[in-house]
């Protein structure tokens, strides 16, 4: 039995004793289980360091493809609902080369298609045994639509 939820037996006795009734409710996850078939709009109230030219919106089209807005399809990308309304996404889009862009965003929902987001963009490049790296990273709001839905 969940020791957390102790108290509530002697409270549920006594209500039932004086004739009154309680109803308890508890919500699910405010977070979706996953992106597939949506859009992530973001908005940003405050930017640092270096920022990816596409950093605005992403299309999560199936589990193995996403894109961003410039229609850069990702290498790779993960998604995990954290809690009740947080969640963390990561993409990694490569170029031929050897650059690569990781984007890791912490996401809080307000409701299951809006809230709040952290973003951390880390490059990196390859050159003669050298790996350069640039970072940036982005707060600001966001938006959860399906693909193909009016909107920015």
């Amino acid at each position: 039995m969940n020791k957390r939820l102790i108290w509530l037996g002697p409270v549920a006795l006594a209500v039932l004793l004086s004739g009154c009734s309680v109803t308890l409710t508890t919500t699910g996850p405010i977070a979706p289980s996953d992106l597939v078939g949506s859009t992530i709009v973001f908005s940003h109230d405050r930017q640092q360091g270096v920022q990816p030219p596409h950093s605005g919106k992403y299309y999560f089209k199936s589990t193995q493809e996403a894109f961003d807005a410039g229609i850069n399809r990702a290498y790779s990308w993960t998604y995990a609902r954290d809690d009740h309304d947080g969640a963390t996404v990561t993409m990694v889009f490569k170029d031929s080369g050897s650059a690569a862009l990781r984007v890791t965003c912490e996401l809080t929902f307000d409701s299951r298609d809006n809230g709040a987001h952290e973003c951390d963009y880390v490059y990196s490049a390859s050159i003669a045994f050298v790996t350069f790296t640039s970072e940036g990273s982005s707060k600001g709001t966001f938006l959860l639509r399906p693909i193909g839905s009016d909107g920015p």
